[in-house]
């Protein structure tokens, strides 16, 4: 993928045909808006796990000596849906900024026919290519449960959706425990984790006035990268640009990994830039002298 090249041809002066070789390569791109996050426990109601930020992933042709910005999603605060990540820079257009926005997964909400709470839905995004938007959706929590057993009401919230699959339905007659969260994507961008899960809900039995709860670290938004997860907050998102190759490219506020045959670099937290510095020639060479 390091150094596509790809050619120009255009007719001169003279009329004789001549060739413009621009240097660039392609890198594949993952953004990953930040995990929902979880609202205070109500006395009676089970909560739903949080929905994971949406994930983008696709391929671009990075242009050197152009700086890309990076704005990867902090945590959200408890109660609140997750935050947004960006990549913004250029493709092949130097004229149109390309961007890609994944924005946060949803906290869980009160489904007040069953007195529990649904899983959080996750989050959206939008790509925005040579001026034209592209919108996506992203999948829905699941529904909650409610029931008895053992003599016991117990509740169970619903699963919150994933990165690419919604959420579990709770049921108390084959679960007692509660929803499991989406499906997250397993990552060809990052060494090892899963990117995007979805949180899973918590479950509550009522006992008299007692309340027994049943806690789960993953009801929140869970594992975005590496598993950096909260179980208040949910989880954080990430940017990752890799490519074939050792490092090329400088970067601030991330971190590089190569494995061998394939560079990752790694944003967690903040702002942070991309430049790949090598040259960008615009060569005026005899249409034939190089591979078309």
């Amino acid at each position: 993928m390091l150094n596509l090249n790809y050619n120009t041809t255009f007719t001169s002066l003279n009329s004789q045909p001549r060739a413009i070789e621009r240097y660039n390569y392609s890198a594949s791109i993952l953004v990953a808006g930040g995990g929902g996050g979880v609202p205070a426990l109500t006395a009676a109601q089970a909560r739903g796990g949080g929905g994971a930020g949406f994930v983008w992933t696709g391929s671009l042709t990075i242009i050197p000596n152009i700086t890309y910005s990076i704005y990867v999603a902090e945590t959200s605060s408890a109660g609140l849906k997750g935050n947004e990540s960006k990549f913004v820079g250029f493709d092949g257009n130097d004229d149109i900024p390309y961007q890609v926005t994944a924005f946060g997964g949803e906290i869980q909400t009160y489904n007040s026919s069953i007195g529990a709470n649904n899983g959080g839905a996750g989050g959206s995004g939008s790509l925005v290519r040579a001026g034209v938007t592209t919108l996506y959706k992203g999948f829905v929590g699941g529904l909650p449960s409610v029931g008895t057993r053992g003599g016991f009401n117990q509740f169970a919230g619903g699963g919150g959706a994933g990165a690419r699959g919604n959420g579990y339905d709770a049921n108390i007659n084959s679960d007692p425990m509660s929803g499991k969260g989406g499906p997250g994507y397993d990552s060809p961008f990052v060494p090892s984790g899963v990117v995007g899960a979805g949180g899973t809900g918590e479950a509550i039995g009522t006992f008299g006035s007692q309340q027994l709860i049943s806690s789960s670290l993953y009801s929140q938004g869970s594992s975005l990268i590496y598993g950096t997860s909260d179980a208040v907050t949910g989880s954080k998102g990430g940017i990752v640009i890799s490519y074939a190759g050792q490092p090329k490219a400088f970067i601030t506020n991330g971190t590089t990994t190569y494995t061998g045959a394939t560079t990752y670099h790694i944003f967690n937290t903040g702002t942070g830039s991309f430049y790949y510095p090598y040259p960008y020639p615009w060569a005026d060479v005899p249409s034939g002298s190089f591979p078309q």
